[in-house]
């Protein structure tokens, strides 16, 4: 049976919800980003599946200027409600792009995100055009982008 494939140009991305707090930007706007590609992913600095995915994250960030990625931090874990060893794990992880902090899992909600880690890749237009949820298949998101 082949992969069920997302119907690319058919879903909007969801906008960030007021008041979320960023690691490494003051603040970012989704519609703002109308015009470029769009890598979300969802990770938690305490779950050893989503420290497995963030070398090709970080990689893609730095490969393909054009491609803005943002990492959404959701805690799974009661560790991971603590924003400042968020902050600091952000840091030492060597994590440079844009980072949204949803402990309360508004964007999560948003997402109907099942779990982590997940990326959802967003083309110019800001509709969806590729979504992988759990570890794997990098070589087909970078195909992706």
């Amino acid at each position: 049976m082949p992969p069920v494939r997302t119907p690319a140009g058919k879903i909007a991305a969801p906008m960030f919800p007021d008041g979320t707090p960023w690691v490494n930007v003051a603040m970012l706007r989704m519609e703002k980003q109308y015009g470029r590609p769009v890598l979300v992913e969802f990770f938690d600095v305490c779950r050893v599946s989503s420290m497995r995915t963030l070398p090709y994250v970080k990689a893609w960030a730095a490969k393909y200027p054009e491609l803005r990625v943002i990492s959404v931090h959701a805690p799974g874990f009661p560790p991971g409600r603590d924003e400042q060893l968020v902050r600091d794990a952000v840091a030492r992880l060597g994590i440079e792009h844009p980072v949204a902090l949803d402990p309360d899992f508004e964007l999560w909600r948003a997402y109907d995100n099942p779990g982590w880690p997940a990326r959802y890749l967003f083309a110019p237009r800001l509709r969806l055009s590729d979504v992988h949820h759990g570890e794997g298949d990098y070589h087909g998101c970078e195909l992706a982008i």
